[in-house]
């Protein structure tokens, strides 16, 4: 067996596991957001699960990658979490969920996390503006902000 044969399979091996951990996020991302539009509660045993799946899955595509990963879903996570300290719009829950978002943003580079954040407000603000000129929400009513951080990075990935 050759070195180059190695090589290839240790980089099919990275595709498939960085593959599976987007599949895994993807499907714990739908599932929390049906969640938070029903109940307007994010379950945090399912942010663990999400959160830890993830690194797991991409600790086998490049473990190399993993700590700016870590570093920055737990910035984003810190930064959501004060935001959440007055309790008038950013719940612990959405906190939570901001680290297995910025283990995704930070896997891929710190220029998405502005884009993200950008297009998280973006489809919050024209979302319940849509819903208000519809009639389907009054000014006072309260919109889960868990869909729309979830939602936003997908333009994050594809934008930068």
């Amino acid at each position: 067996m050759s070195i180059r044969t190695v090589l290839d399979d240790r980089s099919i091996y990275s595709h498939v596991a960085a593959l599976l951990a987007a599949l895994w996020w993807i499907t714990h991302a739908v599932l929390l957001s049906i969640t938070d539009v029903r109940t307007h509660c994010l379950p945090l045993r399912l942010i663990a699960t999400m959160s830890a799946g993830t690194l797991l899955l991409l600790a086998g595509a490049a473990p190399v990658r993993l700590l700016p990963a870590v570093l920055c879903g737990s910035l984003l996570a810190g930064v959501l979490f004060l935001l959440a300290l007055p309790r008038h719009g950013v719940g612990l829950g959405d906190a939570a969920l901001a680290f297995p978002i910025g283990v995704v943003l930070g896997w891929t580079g710190w220029t998405t996390v502005p884009v993200w954040a950008l297009a998280a407000g973006l489809l919050m603000s024209l979302t319940a503006l849509t819903l208000l000129a519809l009639r389907r929400v009054e000014w006072r009513s309260t919109l889960p902000l868990g869909p729309f951080l979830l939602a936003a990075v997908l333009p994050a990935l594809l934008l930068p």
